[in-house]
């Protein structure tokens, strides 16, 4: 009866780690490959700890949960755009292949209905710029920041934009343009994101005590903002308690 226990639990452990894997390979979080393979078992409880954990207590479990399993809202909208290819059809299969990180996908999707009448389309522009950061293509995403930003008197219109143009001149290499970017978000919304990644910002700078200070930062104000506020920054909250306890 021992042995049947174990034998069990062992199998369930070899299906956890696979799983574990599987989502780091479609999240594209890669870097966890090398833990999850050669330190089994602790690794995968590292991992779900780390990366998993923080989006159930997000909120968005259930989205992650229908996104992870299966693919049948993408064949849903696929065969929609095959039945009527419209403007509107391909923006929504585009959104569901940007939600399963499919960017490579997404992204022509998304330019092929800037044409005509929409050749000008804030919106549209952002969603192609959003989909071109998350693809990698930062020069190409910072285009169609640029674009659009040209459209709405030098300005974007949600928090989450600000934060991910600031990135984008980040990963570009415009630090100082990055730098004034990040500090905008911080000030007009008080960001605990912006805050973790203003103080990476930092940290590749070499300022490693300005780059603290942000990290204290968040930790110490997190308790201030709601619960809600809380639970989306719950990632950014634990990479700064990271970040803390590399620099000691």
């Amino acid at each position: 009866m021992g042995f049947i226990f174990w034998n069990n639990y062992y199998f369930l452990g070899i299906l956890l780690q696979i799983g574990c894997i599987l989502h780091a390979l479609k999240t594209g979080r890669r870097e966890w490959l090398y833990l999850l393979i050669f330190l089994p078992g602790i690794g995968a409880i590292i991992y779900l700890l780390w990366e998993v954990l923080p989006v159930f207590r997000s909120g968005n479990a259930a989205n992650n949960i229908l996104g992870f399993l299966g693919g049948g809202k993408i064949r849903e909208l696929e065969r929609a755009r095959t039945i009527a290819d419209t403007e509107s059809n391909r923006l929504k299969l585009a959104a569901a292949y940007a939600e399963r990180k499919d960017f490579i996908k997404a992204i022509p999707l998304a330019k092929s209905c800037l044409t005509g009448i929409y050749a000008n389309n804030y919106g549209m522009m952002i969603d192609v710029a959003r989909y071109c950061f998350g693809a990698g293509e930062y020069e190409e995403s910072l285009s169609w920041y640029t674009k659009a930003i040209a459209l709405k008197d030098k300005r974007l219109e949600t928090a989450d934009d600000q934060l991910l143009y600031a990135q984008v001149l980040d990963r570009c290499g415009k630090d100082v343009e990055a730098e004034q970017a990040y500090l905008q978000v911080i000030r007009m919304h008080d960001s605990l994101e912006g805050r973790y990644h203003y103080g990476m910002f930092l940290k590749k700078m070499g300022r490693t005590e300005d780059a603290r200070t942000q990290f204290k930062t968040v930790l110490a104000e997190k308790g201030l903002h709601p619960r809600h506020v809380r639970r989306r920054n719950a990632r950014c909250i634990m990479a700064c308690r990271k970040e803390l306890y590399a620099m000691r």
